[in-house]
């Protein structure tokens, strides 16, 4: 047998649109014990997914009436007006590809822990750890391997989502339909009712030569709503020079929240217990003091993981690490640059 790794991680986020938020997600969670690891580039290969939902795109930065008239006038075809929702409130995206042998980079980014079993990180654009790090890109695009066609049902969604590889190992959408927004064809996206949340879903890859077939089961995370920073309102300012605290709607189940800061020349990234409520300190809040940006961009990411093997027909062994998420994000003014 070969020596690789398989990674599966499912992205289920919001880039700043108008969502139903629901009622679930009432008391505050406990905070699940860690999963056991599984050691990646051990197995044969890495299966890396994202899928992405309700992009949330708030303008909470405080533009001028003209800045505002402009860009409604105008809108981006992908994330909307200024202080409106985008055409993406509504969509739904996934990118997915199978990978051969490799190690997850060495984690060298700046931690503070802020609770039990929760920690903050920064560095520096353009890293994005574990997808860009000083060592390289994470997966290498160079060992990227095709497979048959991976088809993907949700429970409650009105149809499936089907993917099938070129030789190269990119992989390309059969099933649904892109979304067509005027002249546009965004066809990267479509119709949100295929990635309902709160649902089960189910991974199933065909058996081909260089991939087996297997089965992997996962579940989709609830929507929440944020009451600091509010992304609906946009009337929130952040202060880098102090503590800043986090709200949101709890999950009563295993869930975890990461919490994304960045202003174009870092990124800070908190990872947190479910609960509803969070510290960032200053320590971490401080690196966006004295920046060239007065805004900063902030992604509140609910979401689901699990570490563990599965085995193709075809005997391969598959790490997977999996992530399912969903994401709000908005704009908010950097109150130093205020002052």
């Amino acid at each position: 047998m070969t020596s690789g790794i398989a990674v599966f991680g499912l992205l289920l986020g919001g880039l700043g649109c108008e969502s139903d938020i629901g009622e679930s997600g009432g008391g505050p969670s406990v905070a699940p014990e860690p999963e056991p690891e599984v050691v990646l580039g051990k197995a044969d290969h890495l299966l890396l997914a994202t899928i992405t939902r309700s992009f949330v795109f708030r303008g909470g930065h405080p533009n001028t009436q003209a800045e505002i008239d402009a860009s409604q006038a105008n809108p981006d075809p992908i994330f909307g007006s200024l202080n409106d929702d985008g055409a993406f409130a509504r969509g739904g995206n996934i990118n997915i590809g199978f990978f051969g042998p490799q190690d997850l980079p060495a984690d060298t980014r700046e931690r503070v822990d802020v609770g039990s079993q929760e920690f903050c990180t920064f560095e520096s654009f353009p890293n994005d750890y574990p997808r860009l790090t000083p060592q390289g890109e994470w997966p290498a695009e160079r060992i990227r391997i095709p497979s048959e066609n991976i088809t993907i049902n949700v429970d409650d969604a009105p149809g499936r989502i089907v993917y099938e590889s070129d030789e190269g190992g990119f992989y390309f959408r059969n099933e649904p339909a892109a979304i067509q927004i005027g002249e546009f064809e965004h066809r990267d996206f479509f119709e949100p009712e295929f990635l309902p949340f709160s649902q089960s879903l189910t991974v199933d890859v065909e058996a081909g030569s260089a991939i087996g077939g297997l089965t992997y089961q996962a579940e989709m995370p609830d929507e929440f709503s944020t009451s600091r920073p509010d992304m609906v309102s946009g009337d929130t300012t952040i202060d880098v020079n102090e503590d800043q605290t986090f709200s949101w709607q709890a999950s009563d189940g295993s869930s975890r929240m990461m919490i994304e800061i960045s202003d174009g020349t870092g990124l800070v990234r908190c990872d947190v217990a479910d609960d509803g409520e969070t510290i960032v300190p200053r320590s971490m809040m401080n690196k966006f003091a004295g920046g060239q940006f007065s805004v900063l961009n902030i992604r509140m990411r609910r979401e689901f993981r699990n570490n563990t093997q599965v085995q193709d027909s075809n005997g391969q062994i598959i790490d997977v690490r999996f992530i399912s998420s969903y994401m709000e994000i908005g704009r908010f003014p950097n109150l130093e640059d205020s002052r």
